[in-house]
């Protein structure tokens, strides 16, 4: 918020911020302590055109489009308190309502949970020696001496085992990734199940699984496990659909989207070593492209 001037009087001043209105320019009107009234400019990047308009009126602000813009602006504003108010009915802050019914009703989060929970102790954090580990890998990996050792081309799948696509989100590695990797999932699998449904969250799921498996395997091979590519396609998807709709009810916190995107950046960087940083980028960019096709084609057929 920044002040671009001060006007005489009060009367004068709120007509002035009405025609900003009008013009989409954000603003307040406050009392100064030199006893003017201040005009007040909510974002940056419109200084310059209400600065404009400042001068402009103040050279005459007997124009009719002044006085004319006090019911329009009315309407505007109307419009917008609204949407605010559609906004914060339609808002869930899952970390505040984890106790409540509809937090449980969100039954895909839950299958999810105990899926990764049941296959990391099946597999005993993705031991290579478990039975299970070998069936949930992309492909089957031999551990010879010191090494481990592929076939190329993911036979297994080629030759029906599509499930491998998939599967490998479900282990972890560790108390600690499963943990962080679960955290982020309750949260925002279930803002995503609760305003867009179950059969949208899978489809999010199975999309976003397979593609940041399959980056992954092309980064590093096949020795990966973990279900953060599908967290990160989450986040994406969260973070772009409170840009393109923001009255959706599905949103994040700047500070968190702030953390998440340094955790991508220490890992690519090697920061943070033992990560996929294949199915995190992968992922990421599957969920912005859920959030942004649909907007960008609407725009495009208006």
């Amino acid at each position: 918020m920044r002040q671009i001037g001060t006007i005489a009087n009060q009367s004068l001043a709120e007509r002035f911020g009405n025609y900003l209105v009008v013009r989409g320019v954000a603003n307040t009107i406050e009392p100064s302590q030199s006893g003017d009234w201040a005009v007040w400019v909510a974002h940056e990047d419109q200084l310059d055109q209400a600065q404009r308009e400042l001068e402009e009126f103040n050279r005459n602000p007997d124009q009719p489009q002044y006085e004319a813009a006090i019911g329009q602006a009315a309407k505007i504003l109307s419009q917008q308190e609204k949407l605010e108010r559609k906004r914060r009915k339609n808002f869930i802050d899952v970390r505040t309502k984890l106790g409540q019914p509809q937090q449980w009703n969100t039954p895909l989060t839950w299958i999810l949970i105990a899926l990764c929970i049941a296959a990391t102790a099946a597999t005993n954090f993705g031991d290579l020696s478990y039975v299970a580990s070998d069936w949930l890998y992309m492909t089957h990996i031999q551990v010879v001496g010191q090494f481990v050792e592929w076939l190329p081309g993911l036979p297994e799948i080629r030759h029906g085992q599509v499930w491998r696509l998939i599967t490998p989100i479900f282990m972890h590695g560790s108390i600690w990734h499963i943990l962080f990797n679960l955290f982020w999932l309750r949260d925002l699998g279930a803002m995503i199940e609760l305003r867009r449904g179950t059969w949208f969250l899978l489809i999010l799921m199975v999309v976003a699984a397979v593609a940041s498996n399959l980056a992954q395997y092309a980064w590093d091979g096949p020795m990966f496990l973990g279900i953060s590519g599908v967290v990160y396609a989450l986040f994406g998807y969260v973070w772009g659909k409170s840009r393109t709709d923001p009255t959706s009810g599905i949103g994040i916190r700047r500070e968190t989207a702030i953390i998440m995107i340094a955790w991508l950046f220490a890992c690519m960087f090697h920061l943070i070593r033992g990560v996929a940083n294949g199915a995190h980028v992968a992922g990421i960019l599957m969920g912005l492209a859920f959030a942004y096709v649909p907007y960008w084609t609407r725009r495009l057929l208006r």
